[in-house]
């Protein structure tokens, strides 16, 4: 009588596991989605939204105050529970399809855990983005991109 019941509790548990998995493959897949523009920038890791996670941290990239698309400011930051041995700051200003405008970098010597760097830029032509890239020593960690309307 035992071997029964336990055998009919095992059935009852296999069966509706084993249904729900069926049901589950026989759901219609959701709509495609139409797939995002490719990035400007030739980085590979860049993030469009102006802020991207790094070596336990962040980067972020974004315009501050502005009067026009030709005259702005800018702010750039990091920050790294672990640090940033030797880093710079790359902020470089690009058009609206995605030309070099004008390129700013500042240098820092040691580990460092945050910095923020502000800068001012005055170009020939409106600007379309703000590209900030963290690079340690030689090595580029991160690109963060925000739009500049």
């Amino acid at each position: 009588m035992l071997r029964r019941v336990i055998g009919i509790v095992a059935l009852a548990i296999a069966i509706p596991a084993g249904a729900g998995a069926g049901i589950a493959t026989a759901a219609p897949l959701p709509p495609a989605t139409v797939p995002l523009p490719a990035p400007t920038v030739p980085d590979g890791d860049m993030q469009t939204q102006g802020t991207t996670g790094i070596n336990g941290g962040y980067l972020t990239a974004a315009r501050g105050w502005y009067s026009t698309n030709r005259s702005f400011g800018t702010v750039s930051s990091f920050g790294s529970v672990f640090g940033v041995q030797n880093p710079r700051l790359q902020v470089r200003i690009l058009d609206h399809n995605g030309g070099f405008i004008e390129e700013q970098n500042r240098y820092w010597g040691n580990r460092r855990h945050q910095e923020s760097v502000s800068l001012n830029h005055h170009i020939p032509r409106p600007a379309g983005s703000v590209c900030t890239t963290l690079w340690e020593g030689g090595h580029q960690l991160a690109t963060a991109c925000e739009a500049i309307y």
